[in-house]
């Protein structure tokens, strides 16, 4: 059986909400993906998470709608070093895929290739996600598909205010 991200956040929201709270609220997303309570969740080392907020696209490199947030991503740049940090990471099944992408488009942003990548302690398997943390590490605003670039830009606002 296969879980969609917002199926394994549900379960994770279901799981706390029977397990007595754990210090969490609803894990559901309020509308445009920011959660009512800032989540940690487990996420590779790999990830550097320097900045003041850090925003992480989960991509193939074969997924249109992937392509599609990539492009996004490309529209907030300017926010890139200013307190704010953009990653890449691609769960392509073949390391040559990636490679290949990043010769083509010479992202600016970190690329990390995991093919096993883990979110909340389940493997990521449905792309695109992003997910935008605090300088804590807690996720503050995720979602499944692409979005906007104008509801992304307005996130990223959002969570250098608020987003601890």
């Amino acid at each position: 059986m296969k879980f969609s991200f917002f199926n394994v956040i549900s379960a994770i929201s279901l799981l706390v909400s029977v397990n007595g709270g754990l210090g969490c609220s609803s894990l559901t997303p309020d509308p445009v993906g920011k959660l009512a309570k800032p989540l940690r969740c487990s996420l590779p080392s790999q990830l550097k998470l320097s900045e003041k907020v850090n925003i992480i696209g989960v991509f193939t490199t074969w997924d249109l709608k992937s392509q599609v947030q990539m492009s996004r991503f490309d529209k907030v740049r300017p926010f890139f070093g200013k307190k704010v940090g953009i990653s890449y990471v691609f769960i392509d099944h073949d390391s040559r895929m990636v490679d290949g992408w990043v010769s083509l488009n010479k992202p600016i942003f970190p690329v990390m290739y995991n093919p096993r990548f883990m979110l909340c302690g389940k493997r990521v398997n449905r792309v695109p996600i992003t997910l935008i943390l605090g300088a804590s590490g807690k996720i503050c605003y995720s979602y499944q598909g692409a979005v906007t670039s104008k509801m992304l830009h307005s996130q990223i606002v959002d969570a250098l205010k608020n987003c601890k």
